[in-house]
């Protein structure tokens, strides 16, 4: 998947999707070999979320990034499957 359809699905379940780390970020999505960014990303939201003096907070929290991936993942396996639905339309269709 791209990342503009990775964002198209984020935006289409109400997520605001940024290019960079800031205090308000709730989630970071990322590829597997994301690297160094990756990492400055999680220290960033770590520090965020070490600087949250309430303990329902942080919980809270925490809740919005485990709802926003696994939002990421239901549309990832979605879009996973339309798009193999798609191929395999277009296989028949153009198959003598």
């Amino acid at each position: 998947m791209s990342r503009e359809q990775a964002q198209a699905l984020l935006e289409q379940a109400g997520a605001k999707v940024a290019g960079s780390v800031s205090k308000k970020t709730t989630g970071v999505i990322a590829a597997e070999a994301a690297g160094s960014k990756l990492d400055k990303a999680l220290a960033a939201i770590a520090e965020h979320a070490h600087a949250i003096e309430n303990a329902n907070q942080a919980a809270l929290f925490r809740e919005k990034l485990l709802k926003l991936a696994a939002t990421a993942n239901g549309l990832a396996d979605t879009l996973m499957s339309a798009t193999e639905a798609v191929g395999a339309e277009h296989a028949r269709l153009v198959s003598p």
